[in-house]
């Protein structure tokens, strides 16, 4: 009933940017908010009255309730309200169990307000990525052939294509291949788009390997400059046949590893550690071929490309800053701070360590 009310009120009171609170995310919210907060209050009180050695537990309460209402509106703040008496409550038990605690608070991520991707364009990631490989790329709002100028020259310039610039090719068909049991077909699609957040990647399926920039380039000529010259994209990321990823922007190329860059920077304004995790990212095993993030407005505003109005996942405003409470007199080992999932685990498994925990 809360739900139903608070979405009712953004509704009413013109609240923008905002998405639709219906549906399955009603009977979610209770789930997370009620069932899942009490539990986990149980079950770690319980734990801590027995003395086991180390305790984790996740609070999703306001991750939920900010991916669709926003970080900072009342009920996502009140959410933070309820997690704070928990963690209160907790406290007290600590104070009566058999040992000692130290209590550490994180959050592996923060969150940025935007609209979505399709609500400020006209059209989900995936729609526009089909469209410009496509031949019909009236189908939904994608950049100009002026648009596209720029970073199209620069692209032919660095890295040649073989393919001739003027037709559309790569005209979207359905293959049936068949699968192991011999009996059933499966369809292969020629893309595979996933948005996470304001993160976005695209796989290519059916051509078996990794595609490289130049590979793409040759298939779709207008795909990558046509991203990269869209109002709602800040970054276009592909392998290079050279070896080393590149960040691609409307007017310029950054490789990632080497720092070179021609034209102008599009990592200019984006957080210090975008280059290196933007490398990370294309780097892993599974990697799409391309990696997007949606542009970020001066506000720290991002388009995700999915229906949340607070994403996290990729580059961009608040979501790059997670917090990390700790007791005053232990120290953190990289001394000014950490940066990743990475070194937050071992500096956990560190203190661990130091207190024969590990």
């Amino acid at each position: 009933v809360k739900e139903l009310f608070q979405g009712h009120r953004q509704r009413v009171r013109g609240v923008v940017p905002r998405v639709g609170r219906g549906g399955w995310y009603v009977v979610l919210r209770g789930i997370t908010n009620v069932l899942l907060r009490d539990l986990n209050t149980s079950l770690v009180a319980e734990q801590l009255v027995r003395g086991t050695p180390v305790v984790v537990v996740d609070l999703v309460d306001y991750d939920e309730i900010a991916h669709h209402a926003g970080p900072q509106r009342p009920e996502s703040l009140r959410a933070l309200e309820g997690l704070d008496r928990v963690l209160g409550l907790l406290e007290q038990v600590c104070a009566v169990a058999p040992r000692d605690y130290r209590v550490v608070v994180l959050s592996d991520h923060g969150q940025s307000l935007g609209p979505t991707f399709a609500d400020a364009h006209g059209s989900t990631l995936t729609e526009l990525v089909t469209a410009l490989m496509g031949d019909d790329p009236q189908a939904v709002d994608v950049p100009s052939g002026e648009d596209m100028g720029p970073i199209n020259a620069l692209l032919a310039t660095v890295f040649p294509s073989r393919a001739e610039p003027s037709p559309r090719t790569g005209r979207l068909r359905v293959r049936r291949s068949p699968v192991a049991d011999g009996g059933t077909t499966t369809t292969v699609p020629e893309v595979a788009v996933v948005g996470g957040g304001n993160f976005g990647c695209v796989w290519f399926p059916r051509e078996g390997h990794p595609l490289t920039l130049e590979e793409v380039r040759d298939r779709w000529p207008h795909l990558v400059p046509g991203l990269a010259a869209h109002l709602g994209i800040g970054l276009v990321v592909a392998r290079t046949a050279e070896g080393e990823p590149v960040a691609l922007g409307l007017r310029g190329l950054r490789w990632l590893v080497s720092g070179r860059v021609e034209g102008e920077d599009p990592l200019d304004g984006w957080p210090e550690h975008a280059a290196p995790d933007l490398a990370r990212a294309v780097g892993l095993a599974d990697a799409a071929d391309l990696l997007i993030v949606s542009a970020v407005t001066p506000m720290g505003h991002v388009h995700a490309f999915e229906g949340q109005v607070g994403s996290h996942g990729g580059i961009g405003g608040p979501q790059n800053e997670a917090i990390f409470l700790y007791p005053a007199d232990l120290e953190l080992d990289e001394g000014q701070g950490l940066v990743g999932g990475e070194a937050v685990h071992a500096q956990l498994l560190g203190w661990l360590r130091a207190w024969g925990l590990r």
